[in-house]
């Protein structure tokens, strides 16, 4: 059964990430600095293998890497993995997110719009 369709016969009135994923660009998009400067530029990265119509596979992405990518005003770098209520992470998203904190990458877990922007906005404070 499809994580919908589970949803939906049990009555939770849980978010997809889908959904979660755009509400959390949308938040951060509109961050702006004093000045009217955006605070990050946030963008959607895919994974996964895609077939031509030749039959070619082609990967995209890497294993693990985060549902959402972008950069911070400051230069660093930001990587959000999304999930829902319920959702865990695979073992290639912990490697993933380990190996972004090792490289001084902003990762995190977010949930919510309003966890993504919280963490964000604590960031910047921790910066300034």
């Amino acid at each position: 059964m499809k994580a919908g369709a589970l949803r939906a016969a049990l009555g939770s009135k849980s978010k997809p990430e889908s959904q979660i994923m755009r509400e959390i660009e949308l938040a951060l998009s509109a961050l702006r600095r004093p000045d009217g400067s955006p605070v990050c530029i946030v963008w959607r990265q895919h994974v996964g293998k895609v077939m031509s119509q030749s039959g070619h596979i082609t990967s995209i992405g890497i294993e693990g890497q985060a549902d959402l990518g972008g950069v911070l005003f400051t230069g660093r770098c930001l990587q959000i993995e999304v999930k829902s209520e319920t959702g865990r992470l695979r073992e290639g998203q912990e490697r993933w997110g380990a190996a972004m904190r090792r490289m001084n990458a902003l990762w995190m877990v977010a949930r919510s719009a309003e966890e993504a922007v919280a963490a964000v906005l604590s960031e910047l404070q921790r910066a300034a």
